[in-house]
């Protein structure tokens, strides 16, 4: 249940949440008389950034295969079909 949760709620909630940070930061500079027209695109582009490297662990911790990358096909021994796994 987390990792559907984790797979498809979380990626669409994220440009939610990043918009909403980005709003509290930008009204937190204008009071302090900081001008964010150019800022913003460092900012987004730190956060997408992040956001991959974060996307690019979570994928390799959540890898069920081990990452070794060999599959053993279905097959027949003594008449029964043995179902296709990752081999090791």
């Amino acid at each position: 249940m987390i990792r559907k949760l984790l797979l498809h709620v979380l990626p669409f909630a994220v440009p939610f949440i990043v918009y909403a940070i980005y709003m509290l930061a930008a009204r937190r500079a204008e009071r302090r008389g900081i001008e964010w027209r150019h800022a913003p695109w460092f900012w987004l582009t730190l956060t997408g950034l992040v956001l991959t490297i974060v996307s690019f662990v979570g994928v390799a911790l959540l890898d069920p295969g081990g990452g070794t990358g060999a599959y053993v096909p279905a097959h027949v021994v003594d008449g029964k079909v043995v179902p296709g796994s990752a081999g090791n």
